[in-house]
């Protein structure tokens, strides 16, 4: 099954312009509806099925802001599956989502993951710690919910072979990256799932492209260079220059 996975963070209801990875409501809206119109198959399952050989696009959202109940209700008005993830450390404080709004977010047909329990880059961190964030979260959000969690998405992309061990130690099956390109079986050995940022400004017709998969091979190469360039510079620094690396 190839799978290419679109990442959102925040909506707003209107833009305000300040950061490059807020869209309004109306964009993500409209980013659904170009979904649905574009005749492509939209993963609507809590599960991935490495049997199925169709392209299949997945959206998901991270960090756990209160603004996710908006958009898992217009992803559920066209009977898609969003995949939600929650940095734990977060919940019930304000613009986050509380308990029984992740519990909305199951009640509406999506998926709820991990994205650690500080929100922090986990490869920063020593062993001890990221393990610490892994397996916190997981048992704070399992409580909230009632039932296993098995998605983790790293924060900020930052992940090594230690992390990676941790959180397959903690029992999360699928592993969702920052890292650019559409996933390809065989892929299920690994666990790692790549993922595509969707920032604020796109056009519909840069839109159409990425999910479609068009330009691959420069897509690649501008994902490189921005790697090169994070690696370069303080995780601010790269956020505020991110508006000229689309």
């Amino acid at each position: 099954m190839p799978l290419q996975f679109i990442t959102y963070h925040r909506t707003e209801m209107s833009s305000s312009g300040g950061d490059v990875y807020v869209l309004t409501h109306d964009e993500f809206s409209h980013q659904v509806d170009l979904i649905a119109q574009s005749g492509l198959s939209v993963l609507r399952s809590h599960r991935l099925d490495f049997t199925d050989d169709r392209y299949r696009i997945g959206v998901t959202f991270d960090d756990g802001y209160k603004s996710d109940l908006i958009n898992a209700e217009c992803l559920a008005r066209k009977g898609f599956t969003g995949w939600f993830f929650v940095s734990t450390a977060n919940i019930g404080r304000a613009g986050y989502l509380d308990q029984h709004e992740i519990r909305e977010l199951e009640r509406l047909g999506m998926k709820v993951g991990s994205h650690s329990h500080d929100h922090v880059k986990l490869d920063v961190l020593s062993v001890d710690e990221s393990r610490r964030q892994i397996f916190v979260s997981k048992e704070i959000l399992e409580n909230v919910l009632g039932h296993r969690v098995d998605a983790l998405a790293f924060p900020g992309g930052g992940y090594s072979e230690a992390v990676v061990r941790a959180a397959r130690d903690a029992g999360f099956d699928y592993l969702l990256t920052t890292d650019w390109g559409v996933n390809r079986p065989p892929f299920q050995a690994s666990r790692m799932l790549r993922r595509n940022n969707i920032l604020c400004g796109t056009s519909d017709k840069d839109f159409l492209r990425l999910i479609r998969s068009d330009s691959l091979y420069a897509r690649q190469a501008v994902f490189t260079t921005k790697q090169v360039v994070r690696a370069l510079l303080p995780e601010g620094a790269y956020r505020g220059l991110r508006q000229w690396l689309r």
